[in-house]
């Protein structure tokens, strides 16, 4: 009984919080000049969490958070299960990898075909870049030597050697030589990054400050971004202020948000490079994880021409097929807690046909044989009629047909014998691959990426 006035002092503090919390993210001027502090104090146990996953990374010269949980035994690099050239289907991959050995991300250029390592483009030196950023932002960036740290996500190279990224951070591009400079560094950039059919490019953005009435300090702004192929802005847009424009305010304003802060999470623009029979070419699909949501959308009218919620659950990686048919990776990952995630059985490739108004999943086969089951991120996407899938949270990458099959499997493992996450690879057409080829064949540069 003793310890009853403590436990009510500390649970009437927790309250006082609570509320001063909400008080100052709405608005409220009571607290006065404390209110910047008692924000200040909210934040400890997150900032807390950040100093000590980063101490981490500094004493064991790695970043611990990038590596993976041990599930392929010793299995390490490519396997192949072809001859090379015995596939002249194949195109290329663009790896993109957290490196282990070198305590940094990479981009790998590899001729499936061949089976060999093209080239690779390096990111060690973004310190430098980071720190001479004009942007300033609430989200924060690597700007605090932390290379080791830095996640190229869905690196994507062009026709010139060029590769260009960005970190939930400005975009960057490197050279064929690895050297950095910023592509766009008017806004955060995170997620997908995608060519457009005039050769610019769609990227998810935080818009800040946020620009609809809703949420507090805390909320994500979620837009879509279209730059140019020099890096210039051509358009930007919220994902709630176009559900607004649509008559779909409910699913922000009239539900109970999936968190607080990040109700959209989008995390993939699709953009239609041809016409189909549903959608023209310019049109845009879009993945609202969050919302478990895909959308088609006509930047040209600001319409959403089409959306549907589920069956999958926390989706990423649209893809067309056809003239009427989309591809979703489902990662099929259940809220069970406050932050934690689990995958229920496994990930899966399902396929949308407007057709038919039906959802299949022709490759289930193959995703249980493998045991694939990423909480986050992942790619799939069909290629010469067999299945590419990125299990991100495992360093694993990996090509299979329906029965579950091998074509090759990737296991990003290094020599101290632990796997590293992937940073969203990509499928390279055979064409776009082959002029890479002959660019980075000419290259003279003073050190490797």
């Amino acid at each position: 009984m003793g310890c009853l006035p403590h436990r009510f002092a500390g649970g009437a503090a927790s309250v006082a919080l609570a509320w001063a919390v909400r008080h100052q993210i709405n608005g409220g001027a009571r607290l006065g000049t404390i209110g910047p502090m008692v924000m200040q104090v909210a934040r400890l146990p997150s900032d807390a969490r950040r100093v000590l996953s980063r101490m981490g990374g500094i004493f064991s010269g790695s970043a611990p958070d990038l590596q993976s949980t041990e599930r392929f035994g010793t299995d390490a690099g490519f396997k192949f299960n072809y001859a090379p050239g015995s596939r002249p289907d194949m195109g290329y991959l663009l790896l993109n990898r957290y490196d282990g050995d070198k305590a940094h991300s990479v981009s790998e250029l590899w001729d499936l075909g061949s089976q060999e390592k093209v080239w690779t483009w390096g990111f060690s030196e973004v310190d430098a870049l980071w720190r001479s950023s004009s942007l300033k932002t609430r989200f924060k960036f690597e700007v605090d030597a932390q290379s080791r740290r830095f996640r190229g996500i869905h690196v994507l190279v062009n026709e010139r050697g060029e590769v260009i990224t960005h970190a939930n951070s400005p975009l960057i591009v490197a050279d064929v030589c690895s050297r950095l400079r910023f592509f766009n560094q008017d806004t955060v950039y995170h997620h997908s990054l995608e060519r457009d059919i005039e050769g610019g490019y769609w990227a998810p953005v935080h818009l800040e400050p946020k620009t609809v009435d809703v949420g507090g300090e805390f909320f994500t702004d979620d837009g879509l971004k279209r730059v140019s192929a020099d890096g210039d802005a051509l358009l930007k847009r919220s994902i709630v202020q176009i559900f607004l424009d649509n008559g779909l305010a409910a699913f922000v304003y009239g539900s109970g948000m999936h968190q607080e802060d990040d109700p959209i999470h989008l995390n993939d623009i699709q953009p239609v490079t041809e016409d189909g029979r549903f959608w023209a070419k310019g049109d845009l699909f879009l993945s609202l994880r969050h919302q478990s949501m895909v959308v088609l959308y006509r930047p040209s009218t600001n319409k959403v021409l089409w959306f549907k919620q589920g069956p999958w659950v926390h989706q990423h990686d649209v893809n067309i097929l056809n003239d009427h048919q989309i591809s979703v990776f489902n990662n099929n990952a259940y809220r069970t807690g406050l932050t934690q995630n689990v995958v229920r059985g496994v990930n899966e490739l399902m396929v949308y046909d407007f057709d038919t108004d039906t959802v299949t999943s022709p490759w289930i086969k193959g995703f249980l044989s493998l045991d694939l089951r990423t909480i986050t991120e992942g790619r799939g996407e069909r290629v010469v009629g067999e299945v590419f899938v990125e299990e991100t949270n495992y360093g694993r990458a990996v090509q299979f047909d329906a029965s579950g099959n091998v074509t090759w499997e990737y296991i990003n493992r290094a020599a101290d014998g632990r796997t590293y996450m992937l940073n969203w690879s990509r499928m390279v057409p055979r064409a776009l691959g082959d002029q890479v080829r002959s660019v980075v064949a000419e290259a003279k540069c003073d050190r490797p990426g």
